[in-house]
């Protein structure tokens, strides 16, 4: 078994004269990882992040997902039915002998047609480690009443980390899912191949038409793998603080972070600053606080009992800057503020 493939600097052919340069781009060979020391190395093997549903910062109760629209509950995956709105919650059911210990739970509803579960590749990642043969696999179990037949999609966005103009390049067919059963479903593909995918690249996993069409249907999917090569392998999931790390450039849960005290005990601004743990993928905004209600209306800062402040945030490079202002009542001057929200730099387009 191969590690590492050495390709000569500079290659002869028959009758060729030979010069110092050529001697010396000889003596400097291209030595690159092969598939088999890639998939050894674990925290690179699995390309996506948190495949196996170990992060959940958002919460793990059932959240609304409306059409048309990503919504996050597992960090990094999102739900995206069309027609209408599912929900999408943690589940602890997994396959016998998963390496996981939960499985996203997507619960159907009338009307509902197609639901995509899937995560965006950075750019930067995309160009790098995602130009070559990787092969997709994941368990699903059907909980519909009717055995159907997922497919694997692949998305390009016309320019970099911006899915506006949003194109499929793949959609291949998957293993046919029966009803009441967890199947492993998988396919290989070359990220090379598609146009615009070093600007990113979506993979969504489809359930087809009308398989959620009802809120007697549900589906759970975990242990989520795209990896190097043209074989499933077994998962091997990264250690819970490296892939807690890896999902905060993307989502961040803060519950009663100190950012300041208040300055007064009006409506004027008051202002707090924290350090993130991790750099982001960008500017965040707020994702909601961690109730089961959370949405961009209910994020807020507390001092004294009944004083909660509209939190915005006004400023983004090592550290962020918050303004509040004091909404129910009068904060004490010199009162604590905390802030509970989770903040996002998910790619929204």
């Amino acid at each position: 078994m191969a590690y590492l493939l050495v390709t000569p600097g500079y290659t002869f052919s028959a009758n060729e004269p030979l010069t110092y340069a050529k001697l010396n781009l000889l003596g400097q060979p291209v030595v690159s990882l092969t598939t088999d020391l890639f998939n050894i190395l674990t925290a690179f093997k699995n390309g996506f992040i948190n495949g196996n549903l170990q992060v959940w910062q958002r919460g793990t109760t059932a959240k609304s997902c409306p059409a048309a629209t990503k919504t996050w509950r597992a960090d990094r995956w999102f739900a995206r039915p069309e027609a209408a709105a599912i929900t999408y919650a943690q589940s602890s059911t997994v396959p016998s002998g998963a390496i996981a210990t939960y499985s996203a739970l997507l619960t159907g509803a009338a009307s509902v047609t197609t639901v995509d579960f899937g995560q965006r590749i950075e750019s930067s990642d995309a160009i790098t480690n995602w130009q070559r043969e990787r092969t997709f696999s994941a368990y699903i179990y059907n909980d519909t009443g009717t055995a159907f037949t997922p497919t694997l999609r692949l998305n390009t966005p016309s320019a970099a980390d911006d899915y506006t103009a949003n194109t499929n390049r793949l959609e291949a067919t998957l293993q046919t899912c029966s009803s009441g059963a967890w199947t492993q479903v998988s396919t290989t593909f070359n990220g090379s191949s598609y146009a615009n995918a070093t600007n990113g690249i979506e993979l969504v996993l489809r359930i087809p038409d009308g398989s959620l069409s009802s809120t007697g249907k549900s589906v759970k999917i975990t242990q989520l793998q795209c990896e190097p090569g043209s074989v499933v392998t077994a998962q091997e999931p990264r250690l819970i603080t490296f892939e807690l790390i890896l999902c905060q450039r993307y989502a961040l849960k803060l519950a009663n972070q100190v950012v300041g005290f208040a300055a007064d005990a009006t409506n004027l601004p008051n202002k707090g600053i924290m350090t993130y743990p991790t750099t982001m993928r960008a500017k965040p905004v707020f994702d909601g606080n961690n109730s089961t209600t959370a949405d961009t209306t209910n994020d807020y800062f507390t001092a004294t009992a009944g004083a909660v402040g509209t939190p915005a945030i006004s400023g983004y490079a090592a550290e962020v800057i918050f303004a509040c202002a004091n909404a129910l009542g009068n904060w004490t001057v010199g009162a604590q503020i905390n802030l509970t929200c989770v903040l996002t730099a998910e790619d929204r387009s």
